[in-house]
């Protein structure tokens, strides 16, 4: 079952409605933590050659601030959101050859030891995977991938937003209704394509409740981290389903391929199984239902925000993120 909210946690944090002044700056302050993710993606890749960490923090920011995009999708022209949405996938995309390459390596290691198969047996293949790791990251466009997140942030940046506390919920709630909807697919047709197209739906809800999560730490921290261990565990179901479309290709002998895709057979069924049952309890309400509730919560994180702006105000402007 999905935690219950406190009753504290259903109440609206403050006084202020939809329509005040820290209401109507929400949609702004969510902008802008937009613009911090796409910040720290791009400082990650600074240098002529930045490390597997580096990438993987930029690949980590870029996913946050896409999932922020949805949340103000409504507050911006349909146009600046397709270019900017379409622009950050493009510089997502740029970084991603050199992490799978590197994930199937690990994996088909780990899955050597677990099927009895000796290491020896499948050196070639892993030395293979490696080179081609080095190649994809030899080859990752830095300077293409720094532009195309400066040409989002530019576009994103100078469109004027409109909205206040509710247009957030809206927006939550659509990105959870998506993800339920995604969750109903996959369960009724079991397909690695519909799998990983719920995986990237549980992403931005992951995303989003992260940035509601100060509202009500005990219940929003719980749901994130559930969505966050569901997101892994459909990660690790594509790794696996990637891994065993290599493995078939490969020139590896029956007496090796076979145990190593029965080992990886029985990983996708208990990550599968594992991941229904999440599902379940994360996608447990109804959006209509969840709506009520969303927009108290993101009234609280506009008030939230609110008092921050008034303590920096106070105390001295606050120091900006670099560019």
């Amino acid at each position: 079952m999905t935690p219950r909210a406190p009753r504290h946690a259903l109440a609206p944090v403050s006084g202020r409605r939809p329509g005040t002044d820290t209401a109507a700056e929400a949609v702004d302050t969510a902008r802008h933590r937009c613009l911090q993710g796409i910040a720290a993606a791009r400082a990650a890749l600074r240098g002529a050659a930045p490390d597997d960490t580096h990438v993987h923090r930029a690949r980590r920011e870029l996913k946050r601030a896409r999932a922020l995009l949805r949340l103000v999708r409504a507050a911006l022209p349909a146009d600046v959101y397709r270019g900017a949405d379409e622009t950050l996938r493009d510089a997502g995309r740029l970084l991603a050859g050199a992490r799978d390459a590197a994930v199937l390596q690990a994996l088909v290691e780990r899955t050597a030891m677990s099927a009895s198969v000796r290491p020896l047996a499948v050196r070639t293949f892993c030395r293979r995977l490696l080179q081609e790791w080095q190649l994809a990251r030899d080859a990752t466009d830095l300077a293409g991938t720094r532009a195309l997140l400066a040409r989002a942030r530019s576009r994103i940046a100078a469109a004027p937003v409109e909205g206040d506390s509710a247009l957030l919920a809206a927006g939550f709630v659509k990105i959870y209704r998506r993800g339920r909807q995604a969750f109903g697919g996959a369960r009724r047709v079991r397909h690695p394509v519909r799998l990983h197209e719920w995986r990237k739906h549980v992403k931005h809800y992951w995303h989003a409740l992260e940035v509601l999560e100060p509202v009500s730490p005990q219940l929003l921290g719980a749901l994130a981290r559930e969505a966050r261990s569901l997101a892994d565990a459909l990660g690790q179901h594509h790794d696996c389903v990637l891994l065993a479309q290599r493995l078939k290709a490969a020139p590896l002998g029956a007496h090796v391929r076979r145990p190593l895709l029965r080992s990886l057979a029985r990983r996708r069924e208990a990550l599968y199984r594992a991941a229904l049952a999440a599902g379940r309890r994360l996608y447990e309400q109804k959006p209509r239902r969840l709506a009520r509730r969303a927009l108290e919560w993101w009234q609280g994180w506009a008030a939230v925000q609110g008092a921050e702006r008034a303590r920096r105000t106070t105390g001295g402007a606050g120091r900006r993120s670099a560019w």
